[in-house]
């Protein structure tokens, strides 16, 4: 049977362990992810469905930020839902979503709320403030 606390567990595993900086982040995701999970992104118009998509997607981003460091800030679990808040902080030193690297260091929070099933994560949204970080980044500029 699958509790709140399981599914929190879940949750904070792919956290944590499933962090695309984390050595075998990809094995993790194999035994967290549904392998037709719905993947939301904040810089996605659409949503990516398939763990092999999304792995890629998520691959491509952390080439921009390597050694990104991610501190949970709070986790609430309700049934088989999760959120999850955390900031984050890492130098742009690889492309990041078409962003050659900058060497700039960018800072910021972010929000991620999982629909977990059957022990697998099968849907998750990623929202992150990406007006923040372009303008750190120096894409877009700060206003006045």
């Amino acid at each position: 049977m699958q509790t709140t606390e399981t599914c929190k567990h879940i949750a904070m595993r792919f956290s944590l362990e499933a962090w695309g900086t984390e050595a075998n982040w990809e094995q993790v995701w194999d035994e967290v992810v549904d392998p037709d999970v719905i993947f939301h992104h904040a810089a996605l118009p659409e949503p990516i469905r398939g763990t092999v998509p999304a792995k890629s997607f998520y691959r491509r981003l952390f080439d921009g930020f390597p050694q990104m460091e991610q501190t949970i800030e709070s986790v609430v679990a309700d049934h088989s839902q999760v959120a999850l808040r955390h900031r984050l902080k890492g130098v742009h030193s690889g492309n990041f979503l078409g962003i050659a690297p900058t060497g700039k260091i960018v800072e910021g929070t972010g929000a991620r709320f999982f629909q977990i099933s059957a022990g697998k994560i099968v849907e998750t949204w990623y929202e992150i403030n990406l007006l923040a970080a372009m303008q750190q980044l120096g894409v877009i500029a700060k206003p006045l």
